[in-house]
């Protein structure tokens, strides 16, 4: 009966110290896991910056597996003026693909998250994934697997930009990251001023144009160095700015344009560029008929008459 009881009681012993054994390896990777979300949602652009000793606090396997991925950028600020690695530029567009994993749905799934290695506090880092060359990037997957074993992601010029970087991290841990949104070349607040701007100067200029009372009706204007050998360059030089006010026309409407969310605000703005748009080229053709007394005529196909 004592042998039974003894028996009994070890196996409860064991059964105590695995489930223990579970409950702090559970309580571990909970604690990592809100440590790691704290310190992504301090940082700036989505990307955490480790040294040594957050290095294997974060990717140690033990006592369980790490439940999550880790992704690396390896970066050297001394290295940084090296026009030829552009870790600047690969440095900024990580960025861009951690802010855009962090606004995703998956931002906070605490499945993955992206950090960086910076050589000089990190520098036993670099040495247990066997980086010696730099630009590198590395995925560290989820279990017990050693850091020498993670996945480097090929540097061609299709993974040097931020979109490449997300493929590449879908590809090595099937979750969703999300579609790069990148920031305007030119933001909200100053796309207003410049709208408002266009707003209140539109009539005045288009009262101008319309009375022929512009610095292009001017026929002084256009008679600038004749007689001094510079009439032509300064013919030259008119066409071409007219032709570059179109040309910039047409790319604030390609690319700025649709910044504008009022719709009444951006088929005005659209209105007044082709206003001007149209008066600008035909300045250029009334100057061709001044010039060579050729006119554009339209003229109907035979079967419409």
């Amino acid at each position: 009966m004592g042998r039974v009881i003894g028996v009994l009681w070890a196996a409860v012993t064991l059964i105590f110290i695995f489930a223990s054994r579970e409950c702090f390896a559970g309580t571990l990777n909970d604690d990592r896991i809100n440590d790691l979300l704290h310190m992504q949602a301090r940082s700036t652009d989505g990307v955490i910056r480790l040294d040594d000793e957050l290095l294997r606090k974060y990717a140690n396997p033990s006592p369980e597996p790490r439940p999550y991925s880790l992704i690396f950028f390896f970066d050297a600020l001394q290295l940084r003026d090296n026009s030829e690695l552009k870790l600047e530029e690969l440095r900024r567009e990580y960025a861009v693909a951690a802010t855009t994993y962090v606004k995703g749905r998956n931002g906070g799934s605490g499945k993955v998250f992206f950090c960086e290695l910076e050589f000089k506090q990190a520098q036993a880092s670099f040495a247990a994934f066997g980086v010696n060359t730099l630009p590198h990037i590395k995925h560290l997957p989820p279990g017990s697997g050693s850091l020498k074993e993670a996945d480097e992601m090929e540097q061609t010029d299709s993974h040097r930009t931020a979109e490449g970087m997300i493929s590449f991290v879908e590809s090595k841990t099937n979750v969703k990251v999300g579609v790069v949104e990148r920031p305007p070349a030119v933001s909200t607040k100053q796309l207003v001023i410049f709208a408002g701007g266009l707003i209140v100067t539109a009539p005045f200029v288009i009262k101008r144009i319309m009375a022929k009372d512009t610095v292009l009706h001017d026929s002084k204007f256009w008679c600038v160095g004749a007689g001094s050998g510079m009439q032509l360059g300064a013919e030259g030089f008119i066409v071409g700015a007219l032709y570059s006010v179109v040309g910039v026309l047409l790319a604030f409407v390609t690319h700025f344009l649709h910044e504008i969310r009022s719709k009444a605000a951006q088929r005005f703005v659209m209105l007044l560029v082709m206003a001007i748009g149209f008066t600008a080229v035909r300045k250029v053709i009334s100057l061709d008929h001044w010039k060579t007394g050729y006119w554009i005529h339209g003229f109907w196909p035979n079967s419409w008459r």
